[in-house]
């Protein structure tokens, strides 16, 4: 359901909890150490058909950010390609159209999917859309400021991790 929390809300979802030792990905940064990463498996937040899009709002600054979305499949009767299959909206832009966590990731694996975002009204808002079958889901949502050094026209963004959030937990 409704979450609204200090420095995020989420419009609709289920939280629920995973016991399954997660595999890890390639896509997951060297910086999320062992525990981190079951840390951030061990929930996530499904939406189910009937429910409305759930749409994550976070109050930001006005500036440019990466959203990492730290995604798995841990669900019996979604461990196939094809049988969980949704789309990943970020700021009115569908970022990933027909997205399947088994044929990008596997079954029981974390993932992860970076996107860059330039935040002009203060507001994010990660949206997963119901899509062909089954539920979307994510386990955790991490952004972090895109800093620009013009002196020597680099863009680092490994500065500094904002918040990582799983379920109905409150970002760090």
């Amino acid at each position: 359901g409704v979450f609204d929390g200090t420095s995020y809300s989420v419009s609709a979802g289920t939280p629920s909890s995973n016991t399954v030792s997660m595999t890890r990905h390639a896509s997951i940064p060297n910086y999320i150490d062992a525990q981190t990463f079951s840390t951030l498996f061990t929930t996530d937040r499904w939406d189910r058909p009937s429910d409305p899009v759930m749409n994550f709002s976070i109050p930001l600054a006005q500036d440019n950010y990466i959203v990492n979305l730290y995604l798995a499949n841990y669900y019996f009767a979604t461990n196939d390609p094809g049988e969980r299959v949704f789309d990943i909206d970020i700021e009115g832009t569908v970022v990933q159209s027909d997205f399947d966590i088994i044929t990008e990731f596997g079954n029981q694996v974390g993932g992860m999917l970076s996107f860059p975002v330039t935040l002009s009204d203060g507001v994010l808002n990660i949206s997963f859309l119901h899509g062909l079958i089954e539920n979307p889901v994510v386990s955790a949502i991490e952004i972090r400021a895109l800093i620009v050094d013009n002196t020597s026209k680099s863009v680092n963004s490994e500065s500094k991790i904002l918040s990582i959030a799983t379920s109905e937990d409150e970002f760090e």
